[in-house]
């Protein structure tokens, strides 16, 4: 029996004695390549920058809630500044930072105000997606809860130099009493007949160009970049002619396939030419924001051709003729 189970034994003495060579190998090669890995780069805020432009209008939505990485948010904002914008739109939504026991992770926000403020850059924060603690069950990430409505005038005493925008409104052609949307006009008025218009300094509302010229006209009809002219005439028609209008997503795409796109030259020129008619024709217009930067990574679909610059930071013609446009 004993001499029967010999050359088994020696065979799984062997293996064995193979496998912990293999493993002592691994564990010297993963120490080497520890030892030679640089430690991760330091990356700091830097000296302030300040935005040199002809245009300080022209903003831009980023997407940096999305992104992980500080020195791709910090590429971002030094990339919008050398742009000629003088602000950017970021969303930060509000259930992704506080938790139910009240604490707050602030170190991603405080990333993104940190490199703006470095680049001379403004912010517009977009605050959303209530968190499922606080709010009822089977309501929409927008609700809030009615107890929260006059909190405006908490966040005025705070601060008095942060301005609390309403909206922003996404244009839509919807009939009444449709189940998909509510027409924003239709919308707008109702805010003001409820008496909206004391509990907000600005109205931000998208403003998208579709497969029309910045300067074809406006109807209730229509979608088209000059729909915030009829947004306009219900606030004067309601005395608030005094509230700027923050256009918060506006631009056109130039997807080859896509039915609501154009060319990319149409685009430039069609970009071009929004800025330049709200700068001499809308004074009650503060910001003219475009829709997209940069997504962290590719859709693979259309929405990809709305953005500025690549996942992987390379300028679109787009980028480059509004750098040239903006005197940079």
């Amino acid at each position: 029996m004993r001499a029967f189970m010999q050359p088994s034994t020696r065979r799984f003495s062997s293996i064995r004695r193979a496998n912990i060579g293999y493993g002592l190998r691994f564990l010297c090669i993963s120490v080497i390549i520890s030892l030679i890995r640089p430690s991760p780069q330091r990356i700091t805020f830097g000296p302030p920058q300040p935005v040199i432009t002809n245009q300080p209008i022209l903003g831009v939505h980023t997407r940096l809630t999305d992104e992980v990485e500080e020195w791709k948010i910090q590429r971002t904002l030094q990339m919008v500044r050398e742009m000629g914008a003088t602000h950017i739109v970021e969303f930060f939504p509000w259930a992704y930072y506080q938790a139910e026991d009240g604490s707050i992770a602030w170190e991603h926000p405080d990333l993104v105000i940190g490199h703006a403020r470095a680049n001379g850059l403004k912010v517009i924060a977009r605050i959303g997606y209530t968190p499922d603690w606080a709010r009822p069950p089977d309501t929409p990430l927008t609700y809030l809860d009615q107890d929260a409505y006059d909190e405006f005038a908490a966040f005025a005493n705070a601060n008095p130099d942060v301005q609390i925008l309403a909206g922003a409104l996404a244009p839509t052609v919807e009939p009444e009493g449709s189940p998909w949307a509510i027409n924003d006009l239709t919308y707008l008025r109702g805010m003001y007949e409820v008496g909206a218009a004391s509990f907000f300094d600005g109205l931000a509302v998208h403003a998208y160009g579709l497969t029309f010229p910045a300067e074809a006209e406006p109807a209730p009809e229509i979608l088209n970049f000059r729909r915030v002219e009829l947004l306009r005439e219900i606030m004067v028609e309601f005395g608030d002619e005094t509230t700027p209008i923050y256009i918060t997503e506006t631009g056109w795409n130039d997807h080859p396939r896509w039915t609501m796109a154009v060319r990319p030259g149409q685009r430039i020129n069609y970009t071009l030419a929004a800025i330049d008619y709200a700068a001499e024709n809308w004074p009650y217009v503060k910001s003219i924001a475009l829709w997209a930067f940069r997504y962290p990574a590719p859709t693979r679909s259309y929405p990809d051709y709305f953005t500025l610059v690549t996942p992987e930071f390379m300028p679109k013609p787009i980028y480059d003729a509004l750098k040239e446009y903006t005197g940079n």
